[in-house]
């Protein structure tokens, strides 16, 4: 877990908030989560050497680790967006 990612833990809430201000935040906080996660995927793709592709393979495992990635973010997402409902 980087440094950025232990800072975006979910803090406890300070005061109540507004439902629009919350809503608000919460959508920042999914924007930020997606810009570092493509930020991450970029640099993921810059370290890689290209290999020749033999029978599809890298490819595929590229494409897989992508959608797992992809899952994972939606899952974060859903668990901030549930965190702050309550």
């Amino acid at each position: 877990m980087s440094r950025q990612q232990a800072g975006d833990l979910p803090r406890i809430k300070e005061t109540k908030r507004s439902s629009t201000d919350a809503g608000k935040e919460q959508q920042q906080q999914q924007q930020q989560q997606q810009q570092q996660q493509q930020q991450q995927q970029q640099q993921q793709q810059q370290q890689q050497p290209q290999q020749p592709q033999q029978h599809g393979r890298p490819v595929h495992a590229e494409v897989e680790a992508l959608y797992t990635g992809t899952l994972l973010l939606l899952f974060k997402v859903s668990l901030l967006a549930f965190y702050k409902l309550f």
